[in-house]
């Protein structure tokens, strides 16, 4: 069953709706007006119909002359012609009942459908413009929300660190006056007992101009000194104020030690300005009494209400920093709803629309039939022209003109935008699920897949587990509709646990519809937009010159190079619909229209542009992982930490077991490392024309306790460093930078985007090394794929070292023969290599022929590393 193109698949825009919505109604509207040529057309051929016959009646009415034909009763010759005009006026009538049959039939038909498509057109279209209008008015209504709450949080953390700072100096402050009966006070290199600095500021009090200053909103201001007039007198008359940095330290050590205030601004700063305003404080007057509070005229909505006291201002501008919170969530929840809701319309609109648009071409096709029809009573002349419209109406096919309209107009797939409420402090992790990043919620729930991707597949696989081999089918290719899907979407939305038990309240369908909605809405697909143009390459060569293996290889080695969540949530997607492809007995129709529903769901690229919609790798990507699932997962289940695996269970069951069980065990682990050096030692260069197939390592499969909601380790990895490993899994760092990075062999692997070079190289073809559960590294080569002597030398000898280890490590077991259990496994990691791919193809634009690319080509060049 092949995936039918619908209006409500295929008319969304990313981040707008209305571009897509915009592009359908306008060409709509343009199916009105080809309404109002087709009547347009009928009618002015009725006129002509009625002119013509009353022409030819009236030709046939006209009398012969006297001299002419009566003069005499005639012979032959005069019957021929009253025959003649008998068929005259015959012909007449003919046109004339074919004007009134094209009225009848034909036109009246026409216009009543219309007149009604144009009304349910408008209608239409005036009901979504109003949805989209007060969608938009809303995302402003959240986009002011959001600032107003990030500002009130800004200004409750400035107001309480004020307020912290104002708490230490009266600490500090009542320290001082308790280990001092004598107060002595320093401004610069100069002491003052309380008498002398009660004199000194008195003179500043007398000696320097005061002013009166007005200020918006707080007020008219008195006794004000600006800061140009005290660093000047300051200059005048202390010791240690010789230049004016040096007075201006001094007035900011008497704003620290709350003498003076700064008027009109935020802050405590001293600065020798005319447009800086400063008041004596409270303890400029005495400085044994604490400041009493002065009241401020009212401003600022009330946000400053005192001096002395900072508290009250802090509460209030908390209290108002989390109205503001309440007031953001609840617009972004309204919106996220009005969203819901819009969406929900438009693809009632657009199937409603759709069953219009192909109404009204069925209406023109019957129009079209019934104005050949009313040509069959006319003579042979028009029966000629009656066959050919006959002709003309067999090749009009409505659904091939929806298809077409759909192919030429389309603006993208049905792709939902999102809004997410980011709290300021925690993410966005904490109050949803869908629409927020796989390594967001990996690194908040400590899972490396998303608990509703493991929780449907589980409920799927429970649910028909008796069912019948078409009704499984039915669960992942039936189409449920979105208000259904919204309605469990909504139920387990929350950022928290989702349970079996919600899901069993639902339809299967609905259940493995709301999956597929999840991973529309992740903000990149399952795949990454990286592996977009790499899987395209890929796909484009001829499979007639690709080998299968080589193929599958190559995909194999493709999809090591998404991140860790990513990877293993494809995994347990795919290895459920291989299992459903297995146990269902269905056929390749089955696992094409999986892989045609699923395809540009898993991988798609960033930038939806028209040229990417008939692309079928996607689809041919989903269709090999389907059915080749064991060849291309295969090769990943090679653990980075198998060896140190195999010590600890080793010797935790020679500890529990007989003698003869041990050396069973012993002769196991000897087999299996002998297996894992064989992998390794095949590390080297592959000769395959097509790709290059390198061998990697990741650890088993998470498996999840449906009991405890905990996920146990196979590989020996405790849950306490989960967050270490996921943090680590999304460490992001450009191993390009550093020469250090290639022979590192726990370096992280870089996720840096590729260049155009880089791309049609076969870099992302081969092996990038994968180590599952702890920091990966691969080797960086040229932008061509090609690695320098220096660099091979390097990772032969690592190679080397690695096989030397496994060697010392199998002498070491059979010879040991030890029962005790080491406390801790040892992690031995390999690297994988890429190299030049010499089979690659590209089009030439002028003959569209594939052309081979060789290194003299410019993709790749020998030279660059």
């Amino acid at each position: 069953m092949v995936t039918q193109l619908r209006f409500e698949n295929s008319f969304w825009t990313p981040n707008n709706y209305t571009g897509g919505i915009t592009v359908l109604y306008d060409k709509l509207e343009q199916g009105r007006i080809e309404n109002e040529e087709i009547v347009a057309f009928i009618r002015e051929r009725i006129s002509i119909e009625e002119l013509y016959g009353k022409k030819l009646c009236d030709l046939s009415k006209i009398s012969s002359r006297q001299d002419g034909f009566l003069r005499d009763d005639g012979a032959s010759l005069r019957r021929s012609f009253e025959k003649v005009k008998n068929e005259c006026c015959n012909l007449g009538q003919a046109h004339l009942q074919l004007a009134s049959n094209l009225a009848e039939m034909v036109l009246q038909p026409l216009l009543k459908s219309k007149e009604e498509h144009a009304k349910r057109l408008k209608s239409s279209r005036d009901e979504l413009t109003d949805y989209m209008k007060m969608y938009e008015r809303l995302i402003v209504d959240v986009e002011k929300a959001r600032i107003n709450y990030q500002n009130k949080c800004k200004i409750a953390d400035e107001i309480a660190n004020e307020a912290s700072i104002q708490r230490s100096l009266e600490k500090e402050k009542e320290k001082m006056r308790n280990e001092f009966q004598l107060l002595v006070v320093v401004l610069g290199e100069q002491s003052f007992t309380e008498d002398e600095i009660m004199k000194f500021f008195l003179r500043m009090r007398e000696e320097i101009p005061s002013h009166e200053v007005k200020f918006p909103i707080l007020g008219v201001y008195n006794d004000v000194y600006t800061g140009e007039d005290i660093a000047k007198w300051l200059q005048e008359n202390h010791l240690s104020a010789r230049t004016l940095r040096e007075a201006e330290m001094i007035g900011q050590e008497l704003a620290d030690q709350g003498f003076l205030r700064l008027i009109g601004a935020y802050g405590n700063k001293f600065t020798s300005s005319p447009s800086a305003y400063y008041q004596w404080k409270a303890k400029a007057f005495n400085l044994r009494t604490t400041e009493e509070a002065t009241p401020l005229s009212k401003g600022w909505g009330g946000l400053v209400s005192t001096i002395a006291s900072n508290q009250p201002n802090e509460k209030r501008a908390r209290k108002e920093a989390d109205e503001a919170d309440e007031a953001y969530r609840h617009a972004v929840r309204r919106l996220d709803k009005t969203r819901l809701h819009l969406e929900e319309s438009m693809i009632d609109h657009l199937n409603f629309m759709e069953r219009k648009e192909l109404d009204r071409i069925k209406a023109s096709k019957a129009a079209f039939l019934n104005y050949a029809a009313t040509f069959s009573g006319i003579i042979s002349t028009t029966q000629m022209t009656s066959e050919r419209l006959l002709i003309y109406h067999e090749a009009l096919n409505p659904e091939k003109d929806i298809r077409f309209m759909i192919e030429r107009y389309r603006t993208g797939p049905f792709i939902p935008q999102v809004i997410l409420y980011r709290n300021q402090y925690n993410g966005s992790a904490n109050d949803q699920t869908f629409g927020v990043p796989l390594e967001e919620k990996a690194k908040h729930d400590l899972k490396y897949i998303p608990q509703v991707v493991t929780k449907c597949l589980s409920c799927i696989t429970k649910g028909f587990s008796k069912w019948s081999d078409a009704d499984k089918r039915l669960v992942w290719t039936t189409d449920v509709p979105l208000a259904s899907i919204h309605a469990l979407r909504d139920n387990i939305n929350d950022g928290g646990k989702v349970t079996l038990k919600k899901l069993r309240e639902y339809d299967l369908t609905i259940v493995a519809g709301v999956l597929k909605l999840y991973l529309l809405e992740l903000p990149e697909c399952l795949l990454t937009f990286e592996l977009y143009e790499p899987v395209k390459l890929l796909y484009s060569i001829n499979p007639d010159d690709q080998d299968v293996e080589t193929r599958l290889s190559s995909v194999s080695n493709l999809i090591t190079t998404i991140p860790e969540g990513n990877y293993r949530t494809l995994n347990a997607f795919i290895s459920h619909l291989h299992q459903l492809a297995l146990s269902v007995d269905s056929s390749d129709n089955f696992i094409t229209t999986i892989s045609q529903i699923y395809g540009f769901i898993l991988l798609r690229p960033a930038n939806k542009v028209s040229f990417y919609f008939d692309d079928k790798h996607p689809i041919r990507l989903l269709k090999d992982l389907i059915i080749s699932y064991g060849s291309i997962f295969r090769n990943l289940n090679i653990t980075s930490s198998s060896i140190g695996e195999i010590m600890r269970r080793s010797a935790s069951r020679d500890s529990l077991q007989s003698n003869k069980s041990t050396r069973s065990t012993r002769s196991t682990l000897s087999n299996r490392s002998s297996r894992t050096r064989e992998n390794v030692a095949n590390i080297k260069i592959n000769t395959s024309p097509s790709m290059i197939n390198d061998q990697h390592i990741r650890d088993d499969q998470v498996k999840e306790n449906e009991n405890n909601e905990n996920i146990t380790y196979i590989n020996g990895s405790s849950p306490p460093n989960i967050a270490t490993n996921i943090n680590n899994m999304y460490t992001i760092n450009d191993a390009t930078k550093s020469d250090s990075m290639v022979n590192s062999p726990i370096s992280p692997i870089t996720r840096s985007n590729h260049n155009k070079e880089d791309s049609l190289s076969s870099n992302y073809g081969t092996g990038l090394g994968r180590r599952r559960g702890f920091r990966r590294s691969r080797g960086t080569g040229s932008p061509s794929g090609s690695i320098s002597r220096t660099r091979r030398k390097n990772r032969e000898s690592e190679i080397k070292n690695f096989n030397n280890d496994l060697e010392s490590y199998d002498d070491g077991m059979s010879d040991s023969g030890s029962t005790e259990s080491s406390s801790a496994s040892p992690i031995i990691s390999t690297r994988t290599y890429s190299f030049p791919n010499k089979s690659f193809v590209s089009v030439d634009d002028n003959t569209l022929e594939a052309v081979p690319i060789t290194p003299e080509r410019p993709y790749f060049n020998e030279e660059s590393e």
